[in-house]
């Protein structure tokens, strides 16, 4: 098994040290082992290749794999303990999913979602739910920011996302089937009248000003939940009990 090149392995310091480099080559450093382990499993097609510590050769089965010395991984990972196996992929490749044609089920339509952790709490619980596909909208983080993809469990890679412009993208998609969703805090309708069934896209906004009015105002439902206490629920928790109750059965 070969080494990583001293080539490669500054391509890679720029590219997880530079944002505006990754997006314009449409790649991304993936940490992990269990994560790259998946990968493999389930989308081996987005991966350039693998890099591994010596310490997992044996055990570690890829054709497209390269050895990196121990001294390179601490400058490459975002993490304190560095990692045991990285992969480079072609984030182009999944953030070009095409969920155009709904069915019937859920969808979610994410708003200007800045944190990486709630991100990826959101597309691990909407996994575990049977969600159909995610909307980013506005200025998303990236679900393929590391802390995304950490805390999704890798969930990132398993759930269909879409990149749009602006909610007329997602307009056009709607049918009379189709019932837009949000949340606020100033609703007089519980999330519990909502009726289960159908085509829904249950839209989440910023977790600090929530959705924009301009888009609550295209909805079909504006609904809340009922809280004590507090003046708010993280975006990751509201998203789970939505979830909760529409696809619960």
């Amino acid at each position: 098994m070969n080494f990583l090149s001293k080539n490669q392995y500054n391509y890679l310091i720029r590219l997880t040290k530079n944002a505006h480099f990754r997006k314009k080559e449409g790649k991304a450093l993936v940490e992990g082992e269990k994560v790259i382990k998946d990968l493999v499993k389930n989308a081996p097609q987005v991966i350039e290749y693998v890099i591994i510590s010596p310490k997992i050769q044996n055990k570690f089965k890829f054709n497209k794999t390269l050895l990196i010395k121990e001294s390179g991984i601490h400058r490459l990972s975002n993490r304190r303990n560095g990692f045991t196996a990285a992969a480079l992929i072609n984030s182009s490749d999944l953030m070009t999913t095409d969920i155009s044609k709904l069915e019937e089920g859920v969808y979610i339509a994410l708003e200007n979602i800045q944190n990486p952790e709630n991100m990826g709490m959101i597309f691990r619980t909407s996994v575990a739910f049977g969600v159909k596909g995610i909307f980013l909208l506005d200025s998303c983080v990236s679900p393929l920011n590391q802390k995304s993809i950490d805390a999704s469990t890798g969930s990132v890679f398993n759930m269909p996302y879409m990149q749009v412009n602006d909610i007329k993208d997602i307009i056009e998609l709607k049918t009379e089937n189709t019932e837009f969703i949000s949340t606020t805090v100033d609703s007089t309708k519980s999330y519990k009248d909502i009726k289960k069934g159908g085509t829904k896209i249950v839209f989440f906004g910023n977790e600090g000003s929530g959705i924009n009015t301009s888009t609550l105002a295209k909805m079909d439902y504006n609904v809340k939940i009922s809280i004590k206490s507090i003046d708010s629920l993280n975006v990751a928790v509201s998203q789970g009990i939505i979830l909760s109750h529409l696809l619960d059965s």
